[in-house]
Formats: C-alpha cells, sequence, structure tokens
C-alpha cells in the first residue's frame, strides 16, 4: 500500500 490511505473518508497517515 502507500503511506498514506485512505478508508471511510478518513485519511490516515500509516508509516509501517
Amino acid at each position: 500500500v502507500g503511506s498514506r490511505k485512505i478508508c471511510l473518508g478518513m485519511e490516515l497517515d500509516l508509516d509501517s
């Protein structure tokens, strides 16, 4: 996936 994932209309910054 990417560093930024949009789920349920919410922008979540994932740094894994």
